[in-house]
């Protein structure tokens, strides 16, 4: 299942949860409020993560640039998804409660397409 995010101002808020114990690979789709896909061809999409929005410290940035944590998979589509592997998790992502926001660059323009909360949860180890 794909999620679906619209973008426009202002933008939209959503939180995102991983597990240190598990490779992060979560799909999304970029969609107006009409639901006709934008067009990612050519575009940019950064997500940053800081302990607050606002913070100087950035713990992680990904990327669409040369697959760096975000792969824009059907362009015409706006379909697109998260990929880190678990030693990335493991080594790059802290337990706890931070914040992000996603940036769409097409162009000159910059759209913040939404912020939230990402949480990343203690691996669940199985008895």
């Amino acid at each position: 299942m794909t999620t679906e995010f619209f973008v426009e101002a202002p933008f939209n808020l959503l939180d995102i949860d991983i597990s240190q114990g598990a490779d992060w690979n979560d799909p999304f789709q970029i969609v107006e409020y009409n639901d006709a896909p934008v067009d990612l061809t050519g575009a940019l999409l950064e997500l940053y993560i800081r302990p607050r929005y606002a913070h100087d410290t950035l713990l992680k940035k990904l990327s669409s640039a040369g697959a760096a944590g975000i792969v824009i998979d059907d362009p015409s589509q706006g379909l697109a998804y998260f990929f880190l592997d678990r030693a990335i998790v493991l080594a790059e992502l802290p337990i706890g409660e931070w914040q992000q926001f996603m940036i769409l660059s097409q162009g000159a323009l910059q759209t913040e397409l939404w912020r939230g909360e990402f949480r990343v949860h203690p691996a669940i180890i199985a008895a």
